[in-house]
């Protein structure tokens, strides 16, 4: 006694592929908003200049608004830069380009550190997991109403 079944199927990688990589550059530019907020309620700042200078740059998903401005006056001027462009797709870069930065995020030797992007991306990290899925549910939820395996 002997059973034999045909199982047909339609090859769809490259799409899946697709969506994949949407997936992924969605979630890492949402786990770059995510840094930038939390590290811009971290800083204590008087004058505003660091938080306001905190940018997410991504090659393959967009960018954060931003607009140079010009803030201080004198020998305190300073010009705010954005940071550079991240090189290859789907990979994010979170900062600033304020030369002081440095100095509040890691001390000096007669200041104290007050970190303020190193402990948002230690909560940003905590929080992927939970993004990737909410963008992969989404994305593929979508190709399965295409494909109409999901209706």
């Amino acid at each position: 006694m002997g059973y034999n079944a045909t199982i047909e199927g339609t090859w769809n990688g490259e799409d899946v592929k697709v969506r994949g990589r949407k997936v992924v550059g969605r979630t890492a530019l949402e786990v770059g908003y995510v840094v930038s907020s939390q590290a811009k309620l971290l800083i204590n700042n008087v004058t505003g200049l660091l938080a306001s200078s905190i940018h997410v740059r991504s090659m393959g998903g967009g960018s954060m608004p931003e607009s140079p401005g010009k803030y201080g006056s004198g020998k305190n001027f300073y010009t705010a830069r954005p940071i550079q462009d991240p090189d290859s797709d789907n990979e994010v870069f979170v900062g600033t380009s304020v030369s002081y930065a440095p100095w509040v995020e890691f001390g000096t030797r007669r200041h104290e550190a007050l970190p303020f992007l190193r402990p948002s991306l230690d909560l940003a990290k905590g929080r992927v997991l939970t993004i990737t899925k909410k963008n992969a549910r989404y994305e593929f939820k979508e190709y399965m109403r295409e494909t109409g395996v999901y209706e």
